[in-house]
């Protein structure tokens, strides 16, 4: 083997061992951390605050639904007559009958 061959070999490894090493210490590390804050969470447990929220107000009124549900469907009917225009026009462009 030639002598750079080598010398390339034995950084390679020196390399991979030294990242290797890093890793495996990294994730002791964290194991290590992660356990010493489950303990002092035991220990010392944050204060949790409830959060009273009121109750939401359910419509019993009838005349009230029928308007939202009149002005969701028309909305959508306007939205889809949008629609359908603009695929009229795009056909028309497509047969070539599109004037501007």
């Amino acid at each position: 083997m030639s002598e750079n061959l080598s010398n390339g070999l034995v950084l390679l490894g020196m390399g991979m061992g030294f990242v290797l090493s890093f890793l495996t210490i990294l994730i002791i590390a964290m194991t290590v951390m992660s356990k010493v804050v489950g303990y002092l969470n035991k220990v010392f447990p944050e204060a949790v605050e409830e959060v009273k929220t009121a109750a939401k107000k359910v419509s019993t009124n009838v005349d009230e639904a029928i308007a939202s549900a009149n002005v969701f469907i028309t909305t959508e009917y306007s939205n889809l007559e949008k629609h359908n225009r603009r695929i009229g026009k795009v056909k028309q462009i497509e047969n070539g009958e599109f004037n501007g």
